[in-house]
């Protein structure tokens, strides 16, 4: 990435500035693109910005100036709905005017660059892989590519943008820069309102859950700024049941504060300058523009903006209001851009500009386009089903009235907030199909593909319509569609889990059919789930979360639950469940690694046990064995779902995550002994090894992290002591031989026995 600088000189009068600066640019091939126009810095003539190259070679590049007239008078600044900054003449004020001037245009002489593959930059900080934490220090500059608070509104852009994505979000659900959690691990959960199964004290509905009406959701956070989250609820606080505004940590769920008595809650982040304020258009009392400070959520302004009655926070200090005037009559509309930023008391110091406007009320916005638009429906009197639809399309900057078109003629079944408006083009599901027009000549560009029969065809589904990465996403009864913005195709179908036959009363008699609720885009993902606008008692079972890919559509994981998806920021989301009451948030959590060895000398040659544990070390689950991702569904079910810890068809086994074990000897000689994988259900694992010599050794076992965990490592010390000493034994000598003196006692006693023998024949003998 490259910083372009460019500058005037001499410098410019404090109240003025020059405008609409560019800079030319020749890649290697001898194409020419250019940057700008943009405007100066005030007063310094100063200008800057990024670019990245793409292609090896010499670079030129070269800065023009166009030329500027300054008509005589003081000079301030605005910025007007695209984001350029503007100058108007402001005479009836304090300060000098000045007398007219005329700036000739000027331009530099090429400036080369020799662009390579290899890198020469002497800093940079690689995007991390493992567990991060922010505040994320300046030096950290590359990492911003993948950090986003919520909601976005924008604008957008650069190299790391989503391509056909539009640059502003404020009406699309999606956040663009962050990343998005790649498994179902869940960092933290809490209760926020009753939810599950009660019980059979309701004979006639003995299995109710509490949790699933439309009021008494656990909620998600308004705004996620800085990995603080920031939530309007009621809880206990200070011994009084009331409703608070609570500030939480995004990772680990620790409450900072609750602030009581605050009327008007914030939902949207103001930048300025260096500094950051959360910011609420109040529709009530006397219809202010309220700020807050983020770290404390003390009020740090409450400003005016009489008559207004709400505002269009499109981008970052900017809104859009259309006011209805009927005084003097007729009744007429204004198209209203205004500036958030700032301490002024009034809404006419803040108006950049107030046009005439031609339609009444705005459906729709596509701000990158500058286009509006509205649609309407007629049904006839005995159906009340609508069955005609006028389009109408106008600039947001111009007030022009760009098309006016009807379509049915009585024929059309307009499915109730499933419109969109992006890339210039609006789209609206009629029955099972999608019909799309140029939003700026009212054309009708196509008829999409039917979705199938007979659930996707009859239209049933959720209330919304999301766009990006140049496709449009819809959550029916049959799953969830991907359409192409450009040809109205079916890219991808994802039906989900089919569930169990008559368990709910879509599907037929092999399966059933979920419902499809909400869903956001973030990462090159959408998270979908399951569940319906007003559900019915008993709760159908099992909806999911799905964490898809938009581009394909396959199924990255899911969970069981019915957990919509309420925000989205630095790798983490927030979902509430409707099953249990519960907030939970999915992304990476820590880990634990301990390792140990022999406690005593081992003579040189022995086998040891090196021994120990890998634990997840979230919140959600402290002191649980670290699974792998294709575990983790499982695994986080069976800790906070009640379910089965073989899954609920008890076909899953689950596996653990690899840890290498490292010996190093006393001069630093490091040696892998080997990767040992982890007991998915006890967090343990073990590795048998011969030390090649005597050495006082340094037992390291590593878990490298992954998508669920961050890195942990841990040591022990292994003494191998020498060889035992073999077994030594007398040495050998030629035994005594006894047989002489064993002869001569035989001879002894045989010669004594024949001498007693002679004796008593002689005394006999002598009778």
């Amino acid at each position: 990435m490259l910083l372009v600088n460019v500058f005037m000189t001499p410098p410019l009068n404090t109240e003025r500035y020059f405008e609409d600066y560019l800079v030319k640019i020749q890649k290697p091939d001898g194409t020419i693109v250019t940057v700008g126009p943009f405007d100066a810095y005030i007063a310094d003539t100063s200008g800057w910005f990024n670019y990245v190259p793409d292609a090896a070679g010499t670079w030129k590049f070269q800065f023009v100036m166009q030329g500027m007239y300054f008509p005589a008078g003081r000079y301030l600044q605005y910025r007007d709905i695209t984001g350029r900054t503007r100058s108007y003449i402001v005479t009836n004020t304090s300060g000098t005017l000045r007398d007219s001037a005329y700036y000739n245009p000027v331009s530099t002489a090429w400036q080369e660059l020799t662009v390579q593959q290899d890198p020469v930059m002497s800093w940079y900080s690689p995007l991390p892989t493992d567990y991060w934490t922010q505040p994320v220090s300046s030096n950290n500059r590359e990492w911003a590519q993948i950090m986003c608070d919520f909601p976005w509104v924008g604008p957008g852009g650069g190299k790391n943008f989503p391509a056909n994505t539009n640059l502003y979000g404020s009406n699309y659900e999606i956040t663009p820069y962050c990343e998005a959690p790649n498994t179902a691990h869940i960092a933290w959960y809490r209760q926020v309102v009753a939810g599950g199964i009660v019980g059979s004290n309701y004979p006639t509905m003995p299995i109710r859950s509490y949790g699933s009406g439309e009021s008494t959701y656990a909620g998600w956070p308004d705004i996620i700024w800085f990995g603080r989250c920031y939530q309007s609820m009621t809880k206990v606080f200070d011994g009084v049941t009331q409703s608070v505004w609570e500030c939480y940590d995004l990772r680990t769920g620790e409450v900072y504060w609750d602030k009581p008595n605050v009327s008007v809650v914030p939902d949207n982040i103001e930048y300025a300058g260096s500094s950051a304020t959360l910011i609420a258009i109040s529709t009530t009392g006397n219809d202010t523009l309220i700020k807050y400070n983020p770290m404390t959520g003390a009020m740090t302004g409450n400003y005016s903006i009489y008559p207004l009655t709400s505002g269009n926070y499109y981008k970052n200090g900017y809104a859009l209001t259309l006011q209805t005037i009927t005084t003097p009559a007729p009744t007429h509309y204004q198209l209203i851009n205004w500036t958030t930023t700032g301490t002024s008391a009034t809404l006419a110091s803040r108006i950049v500009s107030n046009i005439s406007f031609p339609l009444s009320s705005i459906s729709n916005y596509d701000f990158e386009a500058g286009i509006g638009a509205r649609e309407s429906t007629t049904a006839p009197n005995g159906t009340g089903v609508a069955g005609t639809v006028r389009l109408e399309c106008a600039s947001l900057t111009t007030g022009a009235l760009l098309c006016n078109v009807t379509a049915g003629d009585g024929g059309l079944y307009p499915y109730s907030g499933a419109q969109q408006l992006d890339h210039g083009k609006f789209t609206d599901l009629i029955a099972g199909y999608f019909l799309c027009w140029d939003a700026t000549s009212g054309k009708l560009l196509y008829t999409s593909e039917m979705m199938a029969y007979p659930w996707g065809a009859a239209s049933f589904g959720s209330y919304e319509l999301r766009s990006g990465y140049g496709m449009y996403y819809w959550q029916g009864y049959d799953g969830v569609y991907g359409f192409d913005w450009d040809t109205g195709k079916i890219v991808w179908h994802n039906w989900g889990e089919k569930g169990v036959p008559f368990e709910y009363p879509y599907g037929n008699a092999s399966f059933a059919l979920h419902p499809w609720g909400g869903s956001y885009l973030a990462d090159g993902k959408v998270f979908a789930s399951n569940g319906e606008h007003s559900p019915t008692q008993p709760v159908s079972r099992g909806w999911k979360l799905y964490a898809m890919n938009a581009t394909t559509g396959e199924t990255i994981w899911s969970i069981a639950g019915a957990l919509d998806v309420g925000g989205i920021s630095n790798g983490y989301i927030m979902t509430q469940s409707r099953y249990d009451g519960r907030q939970y948030c999915f992304g990476k959590g820590l880990s634990a690694t301990t390792v140990s060895a022999p406690m005593t000398a081992v003579p040189l040659g022995s086998s040891v046990l090196i021994e120990g544990t890998v634990l997840d070390q979230s919140p959600g689950q402290p002191g649980t064995p670290c699974v792998s991702a294709e575990s983790m569904s499982t695994q986080m079910e069976y800790l906070h779902m009640q379910m089965p810890i073989d899954g609920y068809y008890h076909n899953i086994t689950m596996t653990g995550v690899p840890v290498t074990i490292v010996a190093i000897d006393s001069s630093g000689q490091s040696t892998v002994v080997g990767t040992a994988t982890s007991n998915a259900y006890y967090g343990t694992f073990a590795l048998n090894w011969t030390a090649p010599k005597e050495d006082k050794w340094t037992i390291s076992a590593i878990f490298a992290g992954d998508d669920s965990y961050g890195s942990s490592t841990a040591g022990t010390s292994l003494l191998v002591g020498p060889a035992p000493a073999p077994i030594e034994f007398p040495p050998t000598t030629q035994p005594t031989d006894y047989s002489m003196t064993l002869n001569g006692i035989l001879v002894a006693v045989v010669v004594a026995i024949i001498i007693g023998i002679v004796a008593v024949l002689l005394a006999l003998r002598k009778k």
